[in-house]
């Protein structure tokens, strides 16, 4: 099949709304397109159950630059949700998508591209048969562009991809409904109010030759000029065709230039065409997609401790394909939120060994003594740094609620006592929660040996002191409140092993 160049573009930018698009450059057919073949797939698509997949799942290759990433609202997550969520959408075609493992990062250089440019980050960084993405920090030479696409009946397979920028985005644009946008081009829809073979009439006369020549999408005048209730997504315009009849376009169609906010819907002929490129020209999208995977998982779904434990827990760590490493890293967060990873509490490295497909894992945890009574979420992350390109990143966390309980503690307490591992611990409850506090440790003559001074700002407090410096025998530990002009005493006695 011959192939004729042209990409179609998406773009957002402010020469009628911020809010809308307008394109970039002119379409054109495909010039082997067969009416009759595709009018005889329609009717074999129509006859399956609306919504069944009638093709193998399609790898997605997610490529984000760091300033991208580092420079808007986007995480690894929700790309991984706006990516997976496309499936709802796509699902009247047949359609399914899956990651192809893990977003990878673009790292360093330019993170600013024109089509020529991005065709040559394709070259170096494009995975075969699979649809690949790049999200990049602005795209420019293309009218204020904020995504394009090449239609598959351009190009060599090797050579098509998507390009969209999220920085470029204003509040009111949804991210995934550019992508689901792009993808369309991918699959061969045209926008509903392409003119390049002239405008379509309401009437629907020349459905098949004007517009997206797709007779179950309305006319359209190009939404980009108005005409769109932003609160419900309406048509609210009065614009009419050549023949003076009035429009009535779908603001919800992915393939118009409404407010990407509304977009929500394919129609069942644009699903039939997208089905139908997807088993003609793009069948090299295979439905293998080969990287290894780490799982980690725990029998624990939760543990209960007094603040000054450690955490005793076991995992499974299962390894699926080829991983060319001999040791990984896991990290450990803490949060007190469950949406949230927290901060670093501990790092530990594992070795893999050669041919390795599960490992157990034993781990002790030092948790955080400064942490009161509460629930709090512990999750252990293999390969924080994304070392390994993998299958999916998803699946490299694993979380168990971890229940702090200090109500067996009396409200003012030493221990261990006498001190033999070289560390006194204190707890003090009390409802002074923010104030200075110092600790004085003296011996029998009234020497002093050791001050902390510290800052109280929580109800129940916990410290640690390293006496490793002190001499066996008898002490008086003093726990002064200046702010307050009062003291507690607590003798201890510091005994070697």
């Amino acid at each position: 099949m011959s192939k004729s160049f042209f990409v179609i573009l998406i773009c957002f930018f402010c020469i009628f709304s911020s809010n809308f698009g307008q394109a970039c450059l002119k379409a054109k057919i495909d010039p082997n397109f067969n009416q009759e073949e595709f009018d005889q797939f329609k009717k074999a698509f129509s006859s399956n159950k609306k919504g069944e997949k009638v093709n193998d799942p399609i790898p997605i290759t997610i490529h984000i630059s760091e300033s991208a990433l580092n420079g808007s609202d986007f995480s690894i997550e929700s790309i991984r949700k706006d990516v997976l969520s496309l499936n709802s959408s796509f699902g009247l075609a047949g359609v399914e998508f899956y990651l192809c493992g893990s977003p990878r990062i673009i790292e360093g250089g330019s993170q600013t591209f024109t089509i020529q440019s991005a065709d040559l980050l394709n070259q170096r960084l494009h995975i075969q048969n699979t649809i690949n993405v790049y999200i990049v920090d602005d795209i420019v030479g293309t009218n204020g562009t904020i995504g394009f696409a090449f239609v598959p009946w351009t190009r060599t397979p090797r050579t098509r991809y998507v390009m969209v920028t999220p920085n470029d985005i204003p509040n009111n644009v949804s991210f995934k409904g550019v992508l689901a946008h792009e993808l369309g081009h991918f699959f061969g829809l045209f926008h509903t109010h392409e003119t390049f073979r002239g405008p379509e009439f309401v009437n629907g006369s020349n459905c098949l030759s004007s517009g997206d020549m797709l007779c179950d999408t309305p006319a359209d005048y190009n939404l980009s000029r108005g005409g769109v209730s932003r609160s419900n997504c309406r048509y609210v315009g009065s614009f009419v065709d050549l023949n003076g009849d009035p429009y009535s376009p779908d603001p919800k169609n992915y393939m118009s230039y409404s407010f990407s906010t509304c977009f929500s819907k394919f129609t069942v002929d644009q699903a039939a065409k997208m089905s139908f490129y997807s088993t003609t020209e793009l069948t090299y999208l295979t439905s293998e997609c080969s990287f290894p995977d780490f799982l980690i998982s725990s029998a624990e779904p939760s543990k209960s401790i007094r603040a000054d434990e450690d955490i005793k827990i076991k995992y499974s760590l299962d390894l699926d394909g080829d991983i060319d490493l001999e040791e990984i890293e896991v990290y450990f967060w803490l949060s007190d939120d469950e949406a949230e990873l927290g901060t670093i509490i501990q790092k530990e490295t594992i070795s893999l060994p050669p041919g390795s497909t599960s490992l157990d894992l034993d781990f002790n945890i030092d948790f955080p003594i400064n942490r009161s009574t509460n629930t709090y979420f512990l999750t252990a992350q293999v390969d924080p740094e994304f070392k390994v390109l993998e299958q999916e990143e998803g699946n490299n966390l694993h979380t168990i609620s971890v229940t702090v309980d200090n109500s067996a503690l009396e409200d003012q307490v030493v221990f261990a006592n006498p001190v033999s591992n070289n560390i006194l611990k204190i707890f003090l409850r009390d409802k002074s929660t923010k104030t200075e506090l110092n600790f004085y440790i003296w011996d029998h003559l009234g020497r002093l040996h050791k001050q902390v001074d510290v800052f109280k700002n929580r109800e129940e407090y916990f410290e640690e002191i390293d006496v490793s410096s002190l001499a066996d025998g008898l002490y008086i530990l003093e726990a002064h409140f200046p702010d307050k002009g009062r003291s507690e005493s607590f003798n201890f006695y510091k005994q070697s092993l």
